[in-house]
């Protein structure tokens, strides 16, 4: 389900409500989630997994009337990381390492 990461066209939604939560580890707790090729982003011994809980309406592709869409609740997880120093890369993000979506 890789191709549905990033749809081909533009998506209308809103999100009723967010809520976010990092919780602190040692690297060595998170490094089985991380792909080689990143390095787990710290501060002072410690990498971080952020919590999604997202409540999102009526997601659509964009100029389609509400009423196709459909309301759903997700919960995602994911570690922060960067490329490895040997990428030469200087970009920074989450490694996405789950998700759940819920029908409401």
């Amino acid at each position: 389900m890789k191709f549905l990461k990033c749809p081909p066209f533009r998506v209308a939604a809103r999100f009723d409500l967010v809520l976010a939560f990092s919780f602190a580890f040692p690297e060595e707790v998170l490094r089985p989630f991380v792909d080689d090729g990143l390095r787990i982003d710290l501060f002072q011994g410690l990498g971080f997994i952020t919590v999604a809980l997202v409540w999102t309406c009526q997601p659509r592709p964009a100029g389609f009337p509400h009423f196709i869409g459909h309301n759903f609740f997700l919960a995602g997880y994911r570690v922060l990381t960067s490329p490895s120093d040997e990428l030469g890369v200087k970009l920074r993000g989450p490694k996405i390492i789950g998700g759940v979506p819920l029908d409401l």
